[in-house]
């Protein structure tokens, strides 16, 4: 049985938003094809997406802007007439000791990582109202609860997210609207590239097995959150670094 609801994944053309995209792509869902630069890539997933029998729309925004994520959250319900879920994937790393963080650094980080998830909860929160149904899957990290040395703007970024998904929870759950977070663990992505093999090799020696789930099966994971009817405001982690 094919999968109808209108997905929004912001990012999605980053390593984790593809597979995600596929996944849910594979069920046959509709879904926004968010990107800040990269039209290219988005063109090539939407494409993708096609091919495996769902509708997408390939959609530029800056997560940063309240406008631009209310415009293409009124694009979606254009052209679908609902929404169903926000995987609020889109992130930045800009890492370095405390000292030698820039401003600029800090802001961009907190603005993407922190802000933009407010800004895309606060475009698709009238409709998920208005319907009395709704999902979030925010993708959080391990960063923003234990913290890391080199990376305060991220780790900041994340624990930021965890409250405000959990006020948001809170908020919503009488209008019967769902906010989740899912730690991916440390995925091959170009969010992780610039790590130097000292770096991962630290961070795999954290993990009980040694090694981070498959991007795969973080995606049926996520597919998965999607659908339950039961469970909001919690934290799944998919790493086996315990926190």
């Amino acid at each position: 049985m094919r999968d109808p609801r209108v997905i929004m994944i912001t990012g999605a053309t980053g390593g984790l938003g593809r597979a995600m995209a596929h996944r849910f792509g594979r069920a046959g869902c509709r879904i926004v094809v968010h990107y800040h630069r990269n039209k290219e890539a988005a063109a090539k997933l939407a494409d993708d997406l096609e091919r495996l029998g769902a509708e997408s729309m390939p959609f530029q925004a800056d997560v940063r802007s309240l406008t631009e994520m209310k415009s293409m959250t009124e694009a979606a319900l254009k052209r679908w007439d609902r929404l169903d879920v926000l995987i609020a994937n889109a992130a930045v790393r800009k890492d370095a000791l405390l000292l030698r963080t820039t401003e600029e650094a800090w802001d961009s980080t907190l603005d993407t990582n922190l802000t933009g998830v407010w800004n895309s909860l606060k475009a698709v929160g009238e409709p998920f109202i208005r319907q009395r149904e709704g999902r979030v899957v925010a993708v959080g990290s391990v960063a923003g609860v234990h913290g890391r040395a080199g990376q305060s703007n991220y780790a900041a970024s994340k624990a930021g997210l965890t409250g405000l998904i959990r006020s948001i929870a809170i908020e919503w759950a009488p209008h019967h609207i769902q906010l989740n977070i899912v730690f991916p663990g440390l995925q091959p992505t170009g969010m992780t590239v610039a790590l130097s093999s000292e770096q991962q090799q630290t961070l795999d020696r954290q993990n009980l097995l040694g090694h981070a789930p498959p991007i795969t099966e973080v995606a049926e994971f996520v597919y998965f959150l999607s659908k339950m009817t039961g469970v909001s405001g919690q934290i799944f982690n998919l790493d086996s670094r315990i926190v």
